[in-house]
């Protein structure tokens, strides 16, 4: 039997499943935020009761609609730039997608002046954190499973689901929703 660092394997462990804790926070926060983008981008728009709820709806669901994107390009995306390669665009569009959603209005538009013109960047910043999702919730359990030992590699790997279900029990602990 061969011997191998722990340490190392656990602390790539943590970092490779860094995109299932990302996927479970963003997934249980955003429920804190709907009324805050109901009220700065829906509302004023003044669509009917059925207009709104469905734009709603699309804003906060438009992050799955990304994973669906992402999963599908992620086989493409690893071969092209492997395991390692692929979680490394995941994380860059995990970076991108924060500050975008944080500052839909950055390059196109004066900060916090855009008011409901800033939904449409916010939706595509949701849709690219939800790519940058999916391409994570299929790479990490192949990149911990390539660099895992085989006498613990189901253990390491099953740390993927582990991570998105706590960060969602994590996240409607902090914020009460």
């Amino acid at each position: 039997m061969r011997q191998y660092n722990r340490s190392l394997v656990a602390g790539l462990t943590l970092v490779a499943t860094l995109g299932g804790l990302l996927f479970g926070y963003d997934t249980a926060v955003i429920s804190g935020a709907v009324s805050a983008i109901d009220a700065n981008f829906i509302e004023p728009l003044n669509l009917s009761e059925t207009a709104r709820s469905s734009l709603s709806g699309w804003t906060v669901s438009s992050a799955l609609f990304g994973c669906i994107i992402g999963a599908v390009i992620a086989g493409w995306v690893a071969n092209r730039l492997g395991r390692k390669g692929g979680l490394l665009v995941a994380g860059a569009l995990f970076l991108l997608s924060a500050v975008g959603s944080a500052y839909p209005e950055l390059g196109i538009g004066p900060i916090g002046g855009m008011g409901p013109r800033a939904l449409t960047p916010f939706i595509f910043y949701r849709i690219l954190c939800g790519v940058g999702v999916g391409i994570a919730s299929m790479l990490s359990p192949l990149y911990i499973a390539e660099i895992a030992p085989s006498q613990i590699r189901g253990r390491l790997v099953s740390f993927t689901n582990c991570r998105s279900c706590s960060a969602c029990c994590w996240s409607i602990s902090s914020t009460g929703r």
